[in-house]
């Protein structure tokens, strides 16, 4: 995966994790609740993951 590619999935992710968030709040229902926190403990696990693979990368060998 290139950096362009990793910057969009991250993008994905973060808008996925906005809609659950939103629709956690909506949720009344304890075991959805824990469920929708899983989903979105998951995919902040996928950013930061993806985050830290773009630190690693030397930009100034690049050019």
């Amino acid at each position: 995966m290139n950096c362009w590619e990793a910057a969009s999935k991250m993008f994905s992710i973060s808008e996925r994790i906005k809609e659950l968030a939103i629709k956690k709040g909506r949720v009344s229902n304890p075991n959805e609740s824990k469920k929708l926190d899983n989903q979105i403990d998951d995919l902040d696990r996928k950013f930061l993951l993806l985050k830290h693979s773009l630190e690693a990368i030397n930009y100034s060998e690049l050019r």
